[in-house]
């Protein structure tokens, strides 16, 4: 899980993605309907796909995977972190062993 300044670099970017792809759904009939009808429209379809699961789960699949700065051990949180780290000390492979 990312930290809360990747939270927020991923939502920003979702919003992003989001914005552009109503526009871009909209466009054909920015001539046809009222501005507030399509102010309305436009509404519905941002809440839809940042609101709702589904339409999050679109926007992530549609967003290209995070660039990875470096490789490396990721830091497991919680208590099945925690459980890990513990069978891995059993095990004989935990901290201090090379």
């Amino acid at each position: 899980m990312g930290g809360p300044v990747e939270d927020e670099d991923r939502e920003h970017r979702e919003e992003a993605l989001a914005e552009a792809l109503v526009a871009e759904a909209l466009e054909p009939y920015t001539r046809l309907l009222a501005a507030e009808l399509l102010d309305e429209v436009r509404h519905c379809l941002l809440d839809k796909l940042l609101v709702h699961p589904d339409g999050r789960r679109m926007l992530r699949r549609a967003l290209p995977d995070p660039v990875v700065g470096s490789s490396g051990e990721v830091a497991r949180r919680g208590a099945a972190g925690q459980a890990s780290e513990e069978a891995e000390r059993r095990r004989g492979g935990g901290e201090g062993k090379t």
